[in-house]
This record gives C-alpha cells, structure tokens and sequence, in this order.
C-alpha cells in the first residue's frame, strides 16, 4: 500500500467486525459513516470515531454503534431512552425509533466526528440529552427545519456582509 493510502472498507458487517474486535482490545475506530439518519450532526461520509464505553455506561443522549439484528449490520443512532434492560435508540433524521436494543449489542459511543478537516462537536456532549428528549416527543426534525429556515437567510446575510 503506498504511504498515506488507506484502504476503504465498504461492507457493513466487516466494519461491525472489525469496530467490534478494536473496541473489546480498548481501542477507538474511526470510519466514515453512510447514511442521513443522523443529519445534520453527523452526515453522510463524515469520519467518525467510536470508542469504548468504559467506566461510563451508556445513557439518554449518547450516539452509539449497535449491532441491528433488523438490518443485520452496524448502526449508529442516538439512545433515547432506557426501557427495563434496553435502549431504544434513534436516528436524529428519522421519524421513528428502532427495535429494543439489549445492552450486549451496543458496541460503544461516538467520540469524534470529523467533516471537511474539522472536528464537529454538537451533539456529542450535554446538548446530547436534550436532542434525545426532543427526538422521543417526535419534535426534533420540526426544530430543526424551523431552525434552518430562520437562520438561513441570516447566515446569507452575515456573508453578504463580510464580502462588502
């Protein structure tokens, strides 16, 4: 392999594998995501990190990768919630919430999500809970539209601006 190539895998259940097996050593991966169920926090082709849970368990707000026994692969959703022994968990751009997750299925927790050279951080930390509660009343996807179509045009005027 030439110096600064990496090799691109594809397949879900080879990166659930491989996510698996570095994060039972105690180790983080990093892989770029697929998929819009998470925009706008994380979007399609971001690198994002997943790293072990360790000394802190899993809870609401948290983004996590779990194995999904319905898709037979890896996904990455936020937890919304703690029924009993599970989590239900959900992705920020969807509209319902996946099956029960068991604990033993859930693999760790986004750390790092890198887009375009830059580390992003919203949603990662306290903010997280406050997304998951907004997702568990079904509210989210509105606030954010209604948040994109009031900040847009200030957005388009600040740069308007910084260009005069």
């Amino acid at each position: 392999m030439e110096p600064g190539r990496h090799d691109v895998i594809t397949d879900n259940e080879a990166v659930a594998g491989l996510l698996t097996e570095a994060l039972r050593a105690g180790h983080s991966f990093s892989f770029r995501a697929g998929g819009f169920s998470m925009s706008p926090f994380i979007k399609d082709g971001d690198l994002i990190t997943i790293s072990p849970f360790g000394n802190m368990p899993p809870g609401r707000g948290d983004i996590a990768a779990f194995l999904d026994a319905s898709r037979k692969g890896l996904t990455v959703h936020r937890i919304i919630k703690k029924q009993g022994i599970d989590f239900i968990m959900k992705g920020d751009n969807t509209g319902v919430a996946d099956m029960p997750v068991g604990e033993s299925n859930l693999l760790g927790r986004v750390t790092g999500i890198r887009r375009r050279k830059k580390e992003r951080y919203l949603g990662l930390g306290p903010e997280g809970r406050l997304l998951a509660a907004f997702s568990r009343a079904g509210i989210l996807m509105p606030l954010m539209r209604l948040t994109r179509l009031l900040l847009l045009p200030l957005i388009i005027t600040i740069k308007k601006c910084q260009k005069s």
